[in-house]
């Protein structure tokens, strides 16, 4: 739509219906972590992943 009104030589730009009433986004504190759930790091596991990566590279 942008690209075909910047080739008719206008400029689109849309509105939106009541935008101060509207709420656009949020701010919440994120609780969708992994580590949320078992409150531990698995160091050990980590470090093997790690070191499979670096010796395929």
């Amino acid at each position: 739509m942008f690209r075909f009104t910047h080739l008719l030589r206008f400029n689109f730009m849309p509105r939106i219906k009541d935008l101060s009433d509207s709420k656009l986004f949020t701010i919440d504190k994120a609780i969708y972590s992994p580590f949320r759930k078992r409150k531990q790091f698995r160091l050990k596991l980590t470090l093997y992943n790690l070191n499979l990566i670096a010796m395929s590279h």
